[in-house]
């Protein structure tokens, strides 16, 4: 039996959904500029003790967005999966 091209890609660690997120999608990427960009500003006025509170903020926050993505990730899925198996239900008692 041949597994899907997608199921092999992601068992292979060929396809990685986390470097695929937002791609193409101009709003993210203007987002992404804009807060680079007014973080690196406000960098610039601070004193070392504050940047370096800034930086641990910014660290933090890096962790959590990695923490939600994961969980928005997993939370997909399994609705994505709910879904699949709700319609193969319904699919079974229309057949």
């Amino acid at each position: 039996m041949i597994m899907p091209n997608t199921i092999t890609q992601l068992y292979m660690g060929q396809l990685e959904p986390k470097n695929i997120l937002g791609n193409g999608n101009a709003e993210m990427r203007r987002t992404e500029i804009l807060i680079e960009k007014n973080y690196n500003r406000l960098k610039k006025t601070l004193d070392e003790e504050t940047g370096i509170i800034l930086k641990k903020y910014n660290q933090y926050i890096d962790e959590y967005i990695v923490l939600i993505s994961e969980q928005a990730f997993y939370d997909g899925f399994c609705l994505g999966m709910r879904i699949l198996s709700e319609a193969i239900g319904g699919a079974e008692r229309t057949l």
